[in-house]
């Protein structure tokens, strides 16, 4: 069988005839150095696309490179010498040691010299070079040149004057000799590193270079001790918050350096500097901060505990309840309370109450309640004794005589859910029944919060606590959308096994359920519906097929919002059993129904993001459809009266304007496999079609500027009137008012990203039209100077 040939491929074939070809027209000393320096840049390129290619040309390279580095620099020749060495930095990361080691002997003397050299640039690549060289051959061992370049380092660390950029990689050759040359620097008396941490600059290299070591060697405790004290000094800086994230990162890497176990001071010297960043003012510091107490409470547990008890934890409580904590930052805080916990089990009992009194007493908004659950779930998790008496405590504020302020309320009821997803409720079933109470409470955050509580405690426990789920869906109508919140917590939070043994459980009640339904109600059935397919895609994605011709709308609208929940899942497996239903699923953009075709639509756009490896082949298919989804349809344009006015509504535009972001998406996604001529004609379309479309077909227009500036300078002459016309604003008369002037001013901005990105990629003469709309604009005192700084004139 063929193999199709590739331009990888077919460059690789001429890798050794170009190489000879090229060294062989740089191998003489009265080679003129532009010559070299073009040709140095072709071999990085060469390098940079085929690593190791140059293996069979060493004699040649090292002979070229001796003859550039044995001259010394001039102001003619010193790019030249950085260039020849940023050439020999790739050569060595990328060329096994075996194919130059027999070389370093004609090179290292060349290279120790240019470490030496006033050129602060040349200099500072010679010490990159030996970076490279050294992660090349590690262990590199106690070799003669090893030795010399430590003394170079050392000299250049030591001196006062030494440039930025020189002194910043001296500083990651003394890392690297330490790592990948033991022997020599561990020989010495570590002078370097009190010329490291004496900078009076910035401090982040020296950091970055302590870390570095600290997670690769065993220097030393006495060097560990040393490199934290100093890293608590950069903390107590009041130098802003630049490079503080790094300073906690090395302060991570030296305390799990520790072999012997943590000095017992430490905790007590290193708690109050941290204090300071107990804070929500930066969150991702906030984060770093709380990881480095994890990792003391883990590593020290008897003498952090403590400090932290009395000195952090209120602050920590006032951080648990803020809004602003997520992401990182949060799952921080969940390690360090379960660090807190297994430092001191005891603390779980006064630990849960706090943090609830101190969500409790947070001013309204200022609070967030799942976190502050999230918390006590870690914490009880971490220490299952406190489990009973905190289920006990706040399930009696779910109890209908309770006088809990609704707050407390919600607090509990997400804490039940908390709680239940890991401990089985089946004994306590009297406290389900309370949650599913509070569905039919009159306020919309407790009946969201019963509906977590019930999905999860439904988890600890399924054939007890799910067929009443079911049954309020089947059954139930005021409780089915509560019902459907609580299985998507079911579907999202179970185990895959799990979800196996009662997947068919579900499955019919969420479709039965989701025909004649509100739209609210069909999305969270077709978001659980989507993860139970992901699951068992063999099982349920045919079973999906087999409705899209369902005589119910509703029916077809909840199967093509499930298959767009489905794309989460990056399995093989899936991929397999969809890609021959994909087709069939995506045409349901050409239903007779407007909601479903929307809904199509918008599965479509989530397709060409997340699954444009099977999409591109059947765009010829799907394409046309698409592009019809785009045409103003007046049938869907409505006349409506309000007061004396009369309103046109267009039925048809959300539909319209998600096929026109599919477009959009397909422009990153698919390129190679569009008509461009076809694409483009629907894009001029978009720009006399309804302002959010017009928004959309701008961006289009930018994108293509970027990636296709050839086809669309074909069309411009086409695009320009109408562009023209929207970079003129709205027409004002007694009825304007002051937000139709800024949404008009909002759309010219629109346009004018577009004309300027277009203007820097069409050539003159293109479009005589284009060209003349752009003059016009350059004189329009309005615009000028904004699309001269776009345009970059």
């Amino acid at each position: 069988m063929d193999v199709e040939e590739t331009p990888y491929s077919l460059l690789k074939q001429q890798v050794p005839s170009l190489s000879k070809a090229l060294l062989a027209q740089l191998k003489s000393a009265k080679t003129p150095p532009a010559v070299w320096q073009a040709g140095f840049v072709l071999l990085k390129a060469l390098l940079t696309v085929l690593p190791g290619s140059l293996a069979s040309q060493i004699p040649q390279i090292v002979s070229t490179s001796k003859t550039i580095l044995s001259q010394a620099p001039s102001t003619s020749t010193s790019t030249l010498h950085i260039t020849c060495l940023s050439f020999l930095s790739l050569f060595f990361a990328t060329h096994s040691p075996s194919t130059f080691s027999s070389s370093l002997s004609t090179l290292t003397p060349l290279l120790l010299k240019a470490t030496a050299e006033r050129h602060p640039r040349i200099a500072a690549e010679a010490f990159r070079v030996f970076s490279s060289l050294l992660n090349a051959i590690r262990p590199a061992g106690a070799a003669d040149w090893a030795f010399a370049l430590y003394d170079q380092v050392l000299h250049r660390l030591s001196a006062h004057d030494t440039d930025a950029d020189v002194r910043a990689a001296a500083e990651d050759c003394i890392a690297d000799l330490w790592i990948c040359a033991t022997e020599v620097p561990a020989s010495k008396d570590k002078k370097e590193w009190e010329y490291i941490c004496r900078t009076t600059g910035k401090s982040d290299g020296a950091v970055r270079v302590i870390a570095k070591v600290a997670q690769e060697v065993t220097v030393g405790e006495g060097w560990t001790n040393e490199c934290v004290a100093w890293l608590m000094g950069l903390l107590k800086k009041s130098t802003g918050r630049t490079g503080k994230a790094e300073v906690f990162t090395g302060l991570q890497v030296l305390i799990k350096s520790y072999k012997s176990g943590i000095p017992s001071g430490l905790p007590s010297d290193l708690i109050p500097q941290i204090k300071t960043y107990i804070s929500t003012s930066d969150v991702s510091l906030l984060s770093q901060a709380l990881t480095t107490l994890s990792y003391l409470l883990e590593l020290s547990p008897l003498t952090t505990f403590p400090e932290v008890e009395s000195d952090l934890l209120t602050d920590i409580y006032t951080v648990a309840h803020s809004p602003s904590i997520s992401g990182s930052a949060l799952e921080s805080l969940f390690r360090f309370f379960r660090a807190l916990v297994h430092a001191d089990n005891q603390i779980a009992t006064h630990v849960v109450p706090n943090l609830v009194i101190s969500s409790e007493k947070a001013a309204k908004g200022e609070s967030n309640p799942a976190n502050v659950a999230r918390c006590i779930g870690q914490v009880v998790q971490a220490h299952l004794g406190v489990a009973a008496g905190t289920i006990a405590e706040y399930s009696k504020y779910l109890k209908p005589a309770t006088k809990a302020k609704p707050s407390l309320v919600v607090l509990s009821l997400l804490i039940m859910g908390e709680l239940g997803r890991f401990i089985d409720m089946a004994n306590q079933k009297e406290i389900f029944a309370l949650v599913v109470d509070h569905f039919s409470s009159d306020k919309e955050e407790i009946r969201s919060a019963a509906a977590f509580a019930a999905g999860n405690i439904a988890i600890g426990n399924l054939h007890q606590f799910l067929p009443s789920i079911v049954k309020m869906i089947e059954s139930e109508p005021k409780k089915r959308l509560l019902a459907l919140h609580a299985s998507k917590e079911i579907v999202t939070h179970c185990s895959q096994n799990q979800l196996e043994g009662v997947s068919d459980l579900l499955w019919g009640p969420l479709f039965e359920n989701s025909q004649n339904a509100e739209e609210s109600t069909r999305n969270v059935a077709a978001a659980c519906l989507g993860k139970l397919a992901a699951t068992a895609p063999s099982r349920y994605l045919p079973q999906l097929h087999a409705r899209i011709s369902d005589g119910n709308a509703d029916t077809r609208a909840t199967v093509v919002s499930a298959i767009r929940y489905t794309f989460a899942d990056t399995s093989t497996s899936f991929d397999e059993v969809f890609s021959p239903l994909m087709v069939d699923f995506l045409s349901l953009m050409n239903d007779g129904d407007l909601t479903v075709r929307r809904l199509a639509l918008s599965t479509f756009n989530s397709a060409a993001r997340s699954k444009p490896h099977l999409l591109r082949e059947h765009l010829a298919t799907l394409l046309p459809s698409l592009y019809k989804q785009t045409d103003i349809d007046e049938t869907l344009i409505r006349t409506v009266m309000m007061g004396p006015w009369s309103h046109k509504v267009d039925d048809g535009l959300e539909a319209r304007k998600t096929a026109y972001e599919t477009m959009y998406t397909l422009l990153d996604t698919c390129l190679s496999k569009l008509n461009l001529a076809e694409f483009l004609g629907r894009v001029v379309a978009a720009l006399s079609d309804s302002d959010e479309i017009k928004v959309i077909s701008h961006m289009m227009l930018f994108r293509l500027s970027q990636v296709a500036p050839g086809a669309i300078a074909q069309r411009l002459d086409e695009a320009t009137p109408q562009l023209e016309l929207t970079m003129k604003g709205a027409t004002v008369t007694k009825d304007t008012v002051k937000q139709d002037l800024e949404r008009a001013a909002e759309l010219q901005r629109s346009a004018l990203r577009a004309v300027a990105a277009l203007s820097k990629v069409t050539p003159s003469g293109v479009s005589p039209k284009f060209d003349a709309f752009v003059e016009e604009i350059k004189r329009n005192p309005t615009w000028s100077s904004e699309f001269r700084e776009l345009s970059g004139q």
